[in-house]
């Protein structure tokens, strides 16, 4: 497993603790995903988001099982095809906020002993700061040590609360558009 180390500059905003932790985790989440990644290329597709829909009546989407996982896949309507779980199949805990809090539930941003954590990490956690060179470390390691993970270059991992992964420069256009919209 590639080591995860946090930049000192964030590190020494973080309690020690937090830091074991979620330099503990980051290798584990991100190493978890590679199934869906597998699941994704099979599908061509051109984005994998890590989140879960719920099927709408009306809408171009397919649901499809596959090794116990509901996936929903939807063609957009300038035919780019994107991949999702289903819900209503079941539940995926997908991003990684999520995974983390149900490794570690005594790190809930909302209680009183975390708080400083999380003013500390959350502008390298999502998509709209994380972007900036400032505040890049962990999204620019995730997307190295995923490409290592999967000997894919091609591949983007966009990390935020909502991870996607990109797999086509139309892929690349619509997480851009998210961006500027959060």
């Amino acid at each position: 497993m590639k080591q995860f180390t946090i930049e000192k500059r964030l590190a020494e905003r973080l309690s020690p603790a937090f830091r074991e932790k979620f330099e503990e985790f980051m290798p584990l989440w991100v190493r978890s995903i590679v199934p869906y990644y597998k699941e994704a290329i099979e599908q061509k597709v051109d984005i994998l988001e890590l989140s879960n829909y719920l099927p709408v009546p009306g809408a171009p989407f397919e649901l499809y099982e596959k090794n116990g996982i509901g996936y929903y896949l939807l063609t957009d309507s300038r035919g780019m095809r994107i991949l999702a779980f289903n819900c209503d199949h079941h539940y995926i805990k997908c991003n990684w906020s999520e995974c983390f809090l149900e490794s570690y539930p005594e790190y809930d941003s909302y209680s009183h002993r975390s708080i400083e954590d999380w003013i500390a990490y959350y502008r390298y956690m999502g998509r709209l700061h994380n972007t900036e060179e400032e505040y890049s470390s962990i999204a620019q390691w995730a997307d190295n040590y995923f490409k290592e993970l999967t000997g894919d270059n091609n591949v983007v991992f966009s990390l935020s609360d909502t991870t996607m992964l990109y797999f086509s420069p139309i892929g690349r256009k619509y997480i851009e558009q998210w961006r500027k919209l959060s």
